[in-house]
C-alpha cells in the first residue's frame, strides 16, 4: 500500500489474494477495473479477510490495527473501497450478500 500511495505501480505485487486486496486498496488503482474486480472478489470470503493479517486472542478477537493506511478491520475498508469504486449495485450484491453473515449491530456503521 506504501509503495501505490507513492504512486508506483504495484500491479506486479498481486500475486497472492491478501496482497492483491492490499495492493487493490491503493488510490492510484481507484479507476482499474481489475483492481476493483479483486476487491470484490475478496469479498466473497469475509472469513478468510479477517484471517489474513489478524491472529484473533480469546480475549480481544479483533485486537490491534495491523495494516498502515487501514483502520480497524481490512474486510470494512474493502467493503468501503467497493462501494465507492462499483459501477453499479448489481456488481457489489455478491459481496454484500457475503457479508451479512457477518453484520451485527457492533460493526453496522462499517457493514
Amino acid at each position: 500500500m506504501t509503495i501505490g500511495a507513492w504512486g508506483e505501480d504495484i500491479t506486479s505485487r498481486l500475486t497472492d489474494p491478501a496482497i492483491r486486496a492490499c495492493a487493490a486498496l491503493s488510490p492510484g488503482c481507484a479507476g482499474n477495473t481489475e483492481a476493483t474486480r479483486t476487491i470484490l472478489r475478496a469479498l466473497l470470503d469475509p472469513a478468510a479477510i479477517d484471517s489474513w493479517f489478524l491472529e484473533p486472542t480469546r480475549a480481544d478477537p479483533w485486537a490491534g490495527n495491523p495494516l498502515p493506511y487501514v483502520e480497524g478491520r481490512l474486510r470494512h475498508a474493502l467493503l468501503a473501497v467497493a462501494i465507492e469504486r462499483a459501477d453499479d449495485f448489481d456488481e457489489l450484491l455478491p459481496a454484500a450478500m457475503a457479508s451479512i453473515p457477518f453484520c451485527s449491530n457492533l460493526t453496522i456503521a462499517e457493514d
